[in-house]
């Protein structure tokens, strides 16, 4: 596996977040409590208010193919609405996001942009228990080919296979960065989340879970088409 970067807060602090942290409240921290997948720790969200909180990763050259796993427990947060989790954002020019996981206590919803809009990658139902999370996007051959695919995972089972996308652009024009922790929480959604253990490589080589192995296929199929609606949920 070719690792881009990894967050795994086994050190007992937050210094894999080598971009930085933002954070005014202080409500992100390491505890041995967050932990999952048998690691030692992990990160604890503490969602006191509408503030947004995240560390970054280093910024990292435009992939061919970026393949990423992380873990989510809810442990019983009360959400209002969804709040993102994971922002993958352009460095520089209008720094829109390119791969947005969004996140309630019982759902889990998949957006990335391509070059002509959003690819649609549907929504998973999850429990109020530690998840881990796949994703795979792979770049057009060209900017004229549309052979792009995205496809993810939730507990090693298949959520999407989308093919036939145009993001040769999307993925080739810019630098990017992780913001992962929670961002813009919605008024009304309190509680703490945790997370943990995010990898990233940039060859497309199944992660799995900490630990061992997975029985997840790489095989590629048409499921659905391109939207530009945002805000819609769609339980598979």
């Amino acid at each position: 596996m070719s690792e881009l970067f990894k967050i795994d807060f086994e050190e007992n602090n937050l210094n894999d977040f080598t971009g930085g942290v933002s954070d005014a409240d202080g409500h992100l921290t390491v505890t041995a409590g967050a932990a999952m997948g048998g690691s030692n720790y992990g990160m604890n969200c503490n969602i006191a208010d509408t503030n947004t909180m995240f560390g970054k990763s280093p910024v990292f050259d435009p992939p061919t193919v970026l393949r990423f796993r992380f873990y989510y427990d809810p442990n019983t947060a009360t959400f209002s609405d969804y709040a993102s989790t994971v922002m993958i954002q352009r460095r520089g020019g209008d720094w829109a996001y390119w791969v947005e996981v969004k996140v309630t206590s019982d759902l889990v919803l998949l957006n990335v942009e391509g070059d002509t809009g959003q690819i649609y990658t549907g929504s998973k139902s999850i429990t109020d228990a530690p998840h881990y999370i796949e994703i795979n996007i792979v770049r057009a051959t060209t900017d004229i080919s549309s052979d792009g695919t995205v496809q993810w995972w939730v507990d090693g089972v298949s959520v999407a296979s989308v093919n036939g996308k145009d993001n040769y652009n999307e993925m080739l024009d810019y630098t990017h960065e992780l913001r992962w922790g929670i961002l813009y929480p919605v008024a009304g959604t309190t509680g703490n989340v945790f997370l943990d253990e995010f990898v990233a490589n940039n060859d497309g080589s199944e992660i799995g879970p900490l630990g061992g192995g997975s029985d997840i296929s790489v095989n590629i199929s048409p499921e659905a088409g391109t939207s530009r609606a945002t805000g819609v949920r769609v339980y598979p």
